[in-house]
């Protein structure tokens, strides 16, 4: 079932105010979207003045990217999938997946991930599951 656009559209904007955030205050400069939930890739801009220019792809080799966050001190993407208990992480420079992990065992048994945000200065990435009270807090 496709999302409806507005869905898509909300995602992009979610993406797009986090990576704003994150310009201001560490000066990044690229942006990362989710533009088709279907797709198998991110979309990367570079963020020229007040506008934004298309980069390339970033095949994270799976359909169902639900979110995104970055660690711009490690320079790494983390993306979380619909239906899936695992986190791809992707070089923020080279665009390439370089590992993942996979939450569907004890003691976490994910099976459906959401929400993902990096947290920079305490080095950890907080994970929420879809349609459940559980938060995964990984370092």
């Amino acid at each position: 079932m496709k999302p409806p656009k507005s869905a898509i559209l909300i995602n992009f904007i979610c993406a797009s105010v986090i990576c704003i955030a994150m310009f201001n205050q560490a000066k990044a400069k690229s942006l990362y979207a989710i533009t088709d939930h279907h797709a198998n890739a991110l979309k990367a801009y570079k963020i020229i003045d007040d506008g934004i220019e298309y980069q390339e792809d970033v095949n994270v080799n799976a359909t169902g990217a639900v979110d995104v966050t970055i660690d711009s001190n490690l320079e790494l993407l983390f993306i979380t999938y619909e239906g899936a208990s695992k986190i791809v992480w992707a070089n923020a420079k080279t665009l390439q997946q370089e590992g993942y992990i996979d939450l569907s065992q004890a003691p976490y048994n994910a099976d459906d991930l959401a929400g993902i945000v990096a947290d920079e200065e305490k080095q950890r990435v907080y994970v929420v599951e879809r349609e459940d009270n559980k938060l995964y807090i990984l370092s």
